[in-house]
C-alpha cells in the first residue's frame, strides 16, 4: 500500500436512490439508474455513492447490491467520476466482504458507518478497533460515514476520530444529518500531510449532498471541482426548503423526482411505497428558487435538456407559474374556496 496521503477528489458526491420497476418490490430498474447517473454527470458532480441509506442498500438482495455497483461503474468509469459504495454492515467480517465485492466491481472509495446492532455494548476502543481493522483490510480507501439517523443514533466524537484518522487508508469522514438532504463536508489531508481535525470542516474540499439528486447543477455551482465558490447562505436556504423531503424520507425524494423528471418509482418494503402528496407538493413549491437557478445554470452551460422517460408519456400537468416547461413543472396551488 502506498505511503502517500490519500485524498477524496474535490467536488460534489451524491448518494443516489435505488430505482425499481413499477410494481411493489419490483426488480432493479437499470435503465432509470443509468439515466439518473447521466443527469448528475452532465451537471458536473465528482462522484456518486451507491447502496447508501438513501439507496436502500439494506433492502436489496446481495446480487442486486453488486449489480448496482456494476451498473454505475459502466457509466462513470470512462469519465473519471469517482464511484463510492456504502459497505456498512453489522459485523467486521461482512463489512470487509462487501468491500472486497465493491472493489472487484469498480469502487474507488468505500463509505462505512459505525456498527450499530450492538451499540449499547460497544466502548470507544471498540469503534477504534473496528475502523482500524476495516482500513487495514480494505483494498480501497475508506471514508468514515457518521450518520446518526442511519446508524442507531451513534455519534463518534473527536476522541475516536482523531485516532482512526491516523490510518493511511482512511481518506476522510462525512457527517450527515436527517435523511441526507443537507450537504456535509469531507475532511482529508491538509497541505502539510496532516489530518484535518473535526474542527476543520469549514475548509471544504468535497461535499456529500442529497439535494443534488434534484438540483445537481446548482450544487456543483456552489462547490466546483476547481476553486471553491461557496455561497453557504444561499445553499442553506435551498436545503431548508427541502426539509419536507427530510420529513418524508426516501419515498418523498423519489416522488419528487417523479414529479419533476418523470422517474423515481416506489420503495422496497418495509418503507412506504409512495410518499404523502402534501410533502412532495410542499417541497417542490418551496424549492422553486433552487429549480429556477438550476435551469439558469444548465442554460448558461448549454447542457442538453433532460429528456422525458421514453417508456411512458409524460402525464398532463397544469402550467407552471415560474419554471420553464422544458425542465420542470410546478402545479398551481389550488384556490382555497373556504371563507
Amino acid at each position: 500500500m502506498s505511503t502517500e496521503p490519500l485524498t477524496v477528489p474535490s467536488g460534489v458526491y451524491v448518494p443516489i436512490p435505488s430505482f425499481f420497476m413499477n410494481e411493489r418490490n419490483g426488480d432493479p430498474d437499470t435503465e432509470t439508474t443509468v439515466k439518473h447517473i447521466e443527469r448528475l454527470v452532465r451537471a458536473g458532480v465528482q462522484g456518486i455513492i451507491v447502496n447508501s441509506y438513501i439507496g436502500e442498500g439494506s433492502l436489496v438482495r446481495p446480487s442486486e447490491w453488486k449489480g448496482a455497483i456494476e451498473t454505475a461503474a459502466k457509466v462513470v468509469k470512462p469519465l473519471s467520476i469517482s464511484l463510492c459504495v456504502d459497505c456498512s454492515a453489522p459485523s467486521l467480517w461482512l463489512t470487509c466482504e462487501r468491500i472486497t465485492i465493491a472493489h472487484g466491481s469498480g469502487a474507488d472509495f468505500v463509505f462505512v458507518l459505525p456498527p450499530s446492532t450492538y451499540s449499547t455494548d460497544l466502548l470507544p476502543a471498540d469503534y477504534i478497533n473496528y475502523f482500524t481493522q476495516v482500513a487495514a483490510q480494505s483494498p480501497v480507501p475508506v471514508v468514515i460515514y457518521e450518520w446518526p439517523d442511519a446508524s442507531g443514533g451513534i455519534k463518534l466524537g473527536e476522541s475516536i476520530v482523531d485516532v482512526v484518522s491516523a490510518h493511511k487508508n482512511i481518506a476522510g469522514m462525512a457527517c450527515a444529518v436527517n435523511d441526507g438532504m443537507r450537504s456535509v463536508a469531507l475532511w482529508q489531508w491538509d497541505e502539510n500531510g496532516q489530518r484535518k481535525s473535526t474542527g476543520s470542516y469549514v475548509q471544504k474540499k468535497a461535499v456529500v449532498s442529497g439535494i443534488a439528486n434534484i438540483v445537481p447543477a446548482s450544487v456543483t455551482q456552489m462547490y466546483p471541482k476547481e476553486g471553491w465558490n461557496i455561497q453557504e447562505q444561499r445553499l442553506q436556504a435551498w436545503e431548508e426548503a427541502a426539509d419536507p423531503l427530510d420529513e418524508g424520507g426516501i419515498p418523498a425524494l423519489k416522488a419528487t423526482l417523479m414529479h419533476l423528471f418523470n422517474y423515481g418509482g416506489t420503495c422496497r418494503d418495509p418503507l412506504p411505497a409512495v410518499a404523502d402528496g402534501s410533502s412532495v407538493h410542499d417541497a417542490v413549491y418551496r424549492l422553486q428558487p433552487a429549480l429556477r437557478n438550476e435551469e439558469g445554470v444548465i442554460e448558461k452551460d448549454k447542457r442538453a435538456p433532460i429528456p422525458p422517460d421514453p417508456r411512458a408519456p409524460r402525464p398532463h400537468r397544469k402550467p407552471s407559474l415560474v419554471l420553464n416547461h422544458r425542465l420542470y413543472t410546478v402545479p398551481i396551488p389550488s384556490e382555497n374556496t373556504e371563507t
